[in-house]
């Protein structure tokens, strides 16, 4: 079994393996994206998080994050996405591992096809006040850069209606384009 500082430093290797070249990245990308989602922040109780990968770090966190994870949103985030919020021990390292598989995945893809997949994992928060919150975070490639790498993820995190603290964590791959379900990471993958 790796260690939580293994998981998180395959992650961080995973996206370094891209080259990102900044002169070529165009904000304003992201700019047309960001009033959607504060309509959708406000019309929803979803937290929506945007993740840029070359700069490695969050560009865009929505109110909501806060109201479901107990986090302020300040605009200094640094670390990886499965760092940002308080998960439960237990779950931290499936995620990251998660994560790390979800990335090496996109990145063999044709990068025409890799809006076509999203990742849903369901886990627990930390425990809040005695408790432990359980939510379902589904992730998305946003935007890849001229070059093909994956530059911008899109999280949306809410309440599960399973609050029971003993379920255990839970993530699938799913094709949005043909509806196919995959158990993620397959069996037999750590």
């Amino acid at each position: 079994m790796k260690t939580l500082e293994q998981l998180h430093r395959e992650y961080l290797e995973v996206m370094d393996s891209q080259e990102f070249a900044a002169e070529e990245l165009d904000y304003s990308i992201l700019d047309a994206h960001l009033p959607y989602l504060r309509k959708i922040d406000q019309l929803s109780q979803s937290g929506i998080t945007i993740f840029d990968l070359h700069r490695k770090t969050h560009v865009f966190v929505s109110d909501n994050i806060a109201v479901l994870t107990g986090r302020v949103a300040d605009g200094t985030e640094t670390e990886p996405a499965a760092g940002d919020f308080p998960v439960h021990p237990d779950d931290l390292p499936l995620l990251y591992g998660n994560g790390t598989y979800f990335l090496r995945y996109g990145m063999l893809l044709p990068p025409e096809r890799r809006k076509d997949f999203k990742l849903v994992s369901e886990f627990r928060l930390a425990p809040r006040n005695g408790r432990c919150i359980r939510v379902i975070e589904q992730q998305m490639i946003l935007e890849n850069d001229r070059r093909g790498n994956i530059w911008l993820a899109i999280g949306i995190l809410d309440l599960s209606p399973d609050q029971d603290p003993q379920s255990p964590f839970r993530s699938r791959l799913i094709n949005i384009r043909s509806g196919d379900i995959f158990m993620f990471p397959p069996p037999g993958i750590e």
